[in-house]
Order: structure tokens, then C-alpha cells, then sequence
């Protein structure tokens, strides 16, 4: 029996060392549970980064461009303005050449008015319908209508004087307006007007001077013939030169032009608030902003326009935005937006909120 009760004891203690043994092995597994769980929670978070270094926009939460499918197409849609500006780079060149052959010609098509007018007895020069544009001062045949008269009466054809029809000429004033008409153009290329991008051929256009102040909207018609072109543009600054394409892609014909109007909104200002943000071009297409304020901006709308420095004229009636949210003190951000070309994009306006 002794022998027995031995053997109990012996058990018991093994079952004991077992049992310990286990217990150690639980608690170091947990504890490396713990340890594998607390580096991954760490690994997870979001690295620190120096406020002062640029952020690209890709890792803020601003604009959404991280993957490749985004950047190709933003890369595409860069190209394609490119290109764009190339096309309206030869509309602007003639605004100069067309200036100086008006100043020159102005003065021989007053005598040259004046002597016709003189030789044909008419009053008051304006254009006759039908023609090509030119100053008219001669006659136009017309077919007279038979009047009423007994069948034995024989009838004479009646001279029928022609009725001027007015039409305008270019560079032209629009009436209660600051803005002048430069030129009526045909573009092939393509359409800005509605972001788009799309290739298009024979589009008009027209090159408009704003004469006045800073304009956040302007609307132009012009009629020609039977139908009415619209042309429409925004964040236009104080004396600037602005090419725009008709909003409805009409193409370009040639004729008459027989009235322009327009309706302008004010500004209250474009231009950058040097006390809040810097913006620099980086010359890769893309821009920095950079919050200086000191103090966080809730929000930041960045405008901007195409542009031509060598013509010092601006492209599309359009105006491109970038909205900027919770930039903080000496934080930079580098924006890549599809239609911001260096050097030939322009920021009219950052407004902070």
C-alpha cells in the first residue's frame, strides 16, 4: 500500500510541473501576443512629417490622385491642353499685327469714305446687306414689284433704293460695357470651354479686351445672320485680353456681324492674399501652396486660367479651381491638376475661408 501512495505523490508532482509548465507557456504567448498586436497598431498609424517639408497631394486628404489609373489620365488631359495652347497661340499673334494694320488703314478709309460719299450724293456710311462686310456706298439692283394698274397702261420699272442694313466691324465697343470685341476667329483643336477636351474644328471665337476693372462673370452675344452666338467667361482681370469659344461650339462662318452685347458682373477683387498663402509654380505642372498665415485655413480655393505670356493673353472664358481643406501653419501642398500647365497658366484669385 505504501507503494502505492508513493506512486500517487510522484503523479501529483509531475501533474504539477506539467501544469506549471503550461502556465508559463500561456503567459509568454500572450505576451507576445501582445507585443506582435501593439507594433502592429504602431506600424498602422500615420508617419509624423515635418509641417515645413511639401506634401504631395496624394497623401492629403485635399485631392484624391493616388492611383495609376488617375495620374495617366491627369498626365493625358495635361498633353492635350498643351496642345490646345499651341492652337490659340496663333489667334493671339495676329492681335498686334491686326492693331497695327487698323492704325494704319483707319486714316485712308476715312478719305476713301469721304470721297465716295461725296461722289455717289449718299449720307450716312454704314454696310449694305449682302455684302461681304465692306463699307457700302454703291447701289444694289433690286427687282421692282408691278404696281396696280390697267391692263392697257404698260409699266414701268421703278427705281427701288436699297435699305442699308447696319452691321458692326472689329475691334468693336460693346455698348455700356468696358469690353471690346478685338476679332472674330475659326479654331480647330480643342474645346475648353466646358472641360471637355474634346477635339473640335472650326469653332468660333473671339478675342475680347476688358477694359475695365476686375470681373468675376461676362456674357456676350453676338448676331450674325440668323442666329445668335454666345460666349461667356469668368474671373476676368482688369485689363486683360481673353480669347473665348462660342458656348455652343458653333462653327465659324463668314458674313456680316450685326450687333454684340453683353451683361458683366463685378469682382470685389482678384489676386492672392500674400498675408495667407504663397503659391509657386514648380515647373513640372504642378504648384505650391503654402499656408503662412500662422493660424490653420479651414479652406483655400485656388483659380486659375490658361494663358499666353508671350501674347500676354488669356485662354478659355473657363476658369480651373482647386479646393484646398485643412491647411495648417508653414504646411505646403503641391498640387497636380490635369489643366495646370507651367508657364502657361495663370492664378487670378486664392480665397481663404
Amino acid at each position: 500500500m505504501s507503494n502505492v501512495k508513493k506512486k500517487k505523490n510522484v503523479n501529483k508532482a509531475n501533474n504539477k510541473k506539467v501544469s506549471r509548465a503550461w502556465t508559463v507557456i500561456g503567459i509568454v504567448a500572450l505576451c507576445a501576443l501582445i507585443a506582435v498586436s501593439i507594433y502592429m497598431i504602431r506600424s498602422r498609424k500615420a508617419p509624423t512629417t515635418d509641417a515645413s517639408a511639401p506634401l504631395d497631394v496624394t497623401d492629403s486628404l485635399v485631392i484624391e490622385q493616388a492611383d495609376e489609373s488617375k495620374i495617366q489620365e491627369i498626365a493625358e488631359e495635361t498633353e492635350k491642353h498643351e496642345n490646345a495652347l499651341e492652337g490659340f497661340s496663333e489667334i493671339a499673334q495676329t492681335i498686334n499685327s491686326e492693331d497695327k494694320k487698323s492704325d494704319t488703314e483707319e486714316g485712308e478709309e476715312v478719305s476713301e469714305t469721304s470721297d465716295e460719299s461725296e461722289e455717289s450724293g449718299s449720307s450716312g456710311g454704314g454696310y449694305w446687306g449682302g455684302g461681304s462686310g465692306s463699307s457700302g456706298s454703291g447701289e444694289i439692283e433690286a427687282s421692282p414689284s408691278p404696281s396696280p394698274a390697267p391692263a392697257s397702261q404698260s409699266l414701268t420699272p421703278a427705281a427701288v433704293e436699297p435699305t442699308p442694313i447696319p452691321t458692326i466691324g472689329f475691334p468693336y465697343a460693346i455698348t455700356g460695357t468696358d469690353l471690346t470685341i478685338l476679332q472674330v476667329s475659326p479654331y480647330s483643336g480643342y474645346y475648353l470651354e466646358d472641360g471637355s477636351g474634346d477635339k473640335i474644328g472650326n469653332v468660333t471665337t473671339i478675342v475680347v479686351k476688358n477694359n475695365g476693372g476686375d470681373l468675376s462673370f461676362a456674357g456676350i452675344g453676338i448676331a450674325q445672320g440668323d442666329r445668335n452666338l454666345a460666349f461667356s467667361g469668368s474671373n476676368i482681370p482688369a485689363g486683360a485680353t481673353v480669347i473665348i469659344q462660342e458656348q455652343n461650339r458653333e462653327a465659324y462662318m463668314d458674313g456680316n456681324y450685326y450687333s454684340a452685347t453683353a451683361t458683366t458682373t463685378e469682382s470685389g477683387g482678384l489676386g492672392i492674399s500674400s498675408d495667407a498663402l504663397t503659391i509657386e509654380d514648380n515647373g513640372d505642372n504642378t504648384f505650391t501652396v503654402t499656408n503662412v498665415s500662422g493660424d490653420n485655413i479651414g479652406s483655400a480655393v485656388i483659380s486659375y486660367k490658361s494663358y499666353l505670356p508671350d501674347e500676354d493673353v488669356y485662354v478659355g472664358g473657363i476658369t480651373y479651381t482647386v479646393n484646398l481643406q485643412g491647411l495648417e501653419p508653414d504646411a505646403a501642398i503641391v498640387v497636380d491638376s490635369s489643366h495646370y500647365v507651367s508657364g502657361n497658366s495663370m492664378i487670378v484669385s486664392a480665397v481663404t475661408d
